[in-house]
């Protein structure tokens, strides 16, 4: 039987990236000649699709694997979104964010092990971008 994903874990996997948004938003305005402008103007385009694609979705997840995917994927996107509410160098969270939305990718297709890989992805960038702050690397 399918399990579907509870409304508030979706919602906040979209506030996470509705605030990552607004973070790449204003670096885009703020620096219009920078080195990394493609590059996040690629992901918050990237990112505002997958938005709509959350919210347009009846997402369900299958298997045996999906309490223990609903388990991490709620957990990842609370991560996700402490850590992009916190990060004050964009360049520190740009594999943050990209790894989000191979994540937000896994759930809109409803896969059960993309999810839990996508998620490992994301707790293992969030851990080398705070390794790298901690460390003062840019």
């Amino acid at each position: 039987m399918a399990a579907s994903i509870p409304l508030a874990t979706i919602q906040t996997a979209v506030t996470a990236l509705q605030d990552s948004r607004t973070k790449m938003q204003a670096f885009l305005l703020s620096n219009p000649g920078s080195s990394l402008y493609a590059q996040v103007e690629n992901l918050d385009t990237q990112a505002s699709k997958a938005i709509a694609a959350l919210n347009g979705q009846a997402l369900k997840v299958i298997g045996g694997e999906a309490a223990g995917a609903l388990t991490e994927l709620k957990k990842i996107s609370d991560a996700s979104k402490l850590f992009i509410e916190n990060i004050n160098d964009i360049k520190k969270g740009l594999k943050v964010i990209a790894s989000f939305l191979v994540l937000a990718g896994a759930v809109v297709m409803g896969d059960p092990s993309g999810i839990l890989s996508a998620a490992k992805g994301v707790k293992e960038a969030i851990h080398n971008a705070n390794a790298d702050a901690a460390l003062g690397n840019s």
